[in-house]
């Protein structure tokens, strides 16, 4: 009876999952009949919503999310003076940026470690078209009195400028910030200073050499410095010793990543509510390329989105 009752409950399981399979069966059947207008429909879809977010109603403004940041409202402690550091370091600099490798690395170590700083030179060889060339890469870390060492920003500068120009003002102006970064205690993450040779090659063999990817690679110290997990990094590129009438933000990085937008939101406010004379541009353009679209607010927004698209996917 047991057995009995048993075989007819496994059966009628049975029964149901053959049902079930059936009515999966159909509706792939059907699915499939109708995947060709599905997939136009989808595709429509999406085009239009993309359209769409080039519209005021349906996009929110850049905002600044983390309040912490407080932009612009604190006191701006980089005054007068330090600018009279900065162009001090323009002439330093102007002596020395034609020399070696070795010997402009053993200056800015220098700089650092007068100012207070635990600093080395890093060695690397790379390939250059058949032949091995050498450079090096000169780095000192602050840090900070009320962090644990667990998170790190890094300002840098190369020696040359994407321009091909000395990077003479933008070495300056780092020099100078590191005695500030000196004299104040309130930061909450350690900052790393760096200043690269041989361009994006240098950056590449720092970062492989911090990170513990390289092992050949020597220094002027035993180990080599260093702090937490990198959060963030701004490059101070500023060609030559001339002033500048815009400031160009270059936001991309390797393989088209994006850095966190209340890193770029910020430093526009600070330098809209510093009222300092400079315009605030993305990449090199100093004119607006659709300036001329005036009648139609939405026109003139997808085109700029469109614009930066393209633009973006030719600096990856």
């Amino acid at each position: 009876m047991l057995l009995a009752k048993l075989k007819e409950r496994w059966m009628s399981k049975s029964t149901d999952s053959l049902v079930d399979l059936e009515k999966r069966a159909r509706l792939l059947r059907l699915l499939q009949g109708f995947a060709p207008v599905l997939s136009f429909v989808l595709f429509f879809i999406g085009i239009v919503w993309i359209l769409i977010l080039s519209y005021d109603g349906y996009n929110k403004g850049t905002y600044i999310s983390e309040n912490a940041l407080l932009p612009g409202q604190a006191n701006v402690e980089y005054g007068y003076n330090d600018i009279k550091t900065a162009e001090d370091y323009i002439h330093k600099l102007s002596r020395v940026q034609d020399k070696d490798s070795e010997t402009r690395a053993q200056f800015i170590q220098k700089e650092f470690r007068l100012s207070g700083f635990v600093s080395a030179v890093q060695h690397f060889t790379f390939d250059n078209n058949g032949y091995n060339t050498k450079g090096a890469n000169a780095f000192a870390i602050h840090k900070a009195p009320r962090s644990d060492g667990k998170e790190a920003l890094i300002l840098s500068a190369p020696w040359v400028s994407r321009t091909g120009e000395y990077n003479t003002n933008g070495i300056a102006l780092l020099l100078s910030l590191a005695k500030l970064f000196k004299r104040n205690v309130y930061w909450a993450k350690d900052i790393i200073l760096l200043v690269t040779d041989q361009g994006k090659t240098g950056t590449q063999a720092w970062l492989d050499a911090y990170h513990g990817m390289e092992d050949g690679d020597e220094f002027s110290a035993i180990v080599m410095p260093r702090s937490g997990t990198i959060q963030g990094a701004v490059n101070l590129d500023f060609p030559g010793t001339q002033d500048y009438e815009t400031l160009g933000i270059f936001f991309e990085g390797v393989n088209g990543q994006l850095p966190n937008l209340d890193l770029i939101n910020t430093i526009v406010a600070v330098v809209e509510r510093s009222n300092l004379p400079i315009a605030i541009t993305l990449h090199d353009t100093t004119k607006h390329p659709f300036s001329d679209i005036k009648d139609n607010e939405y026109l003139r927004s997808l085109f700029n989105m469109l614009n930066i698209v393209l633009e973006g996917t030719q600096n990856w």
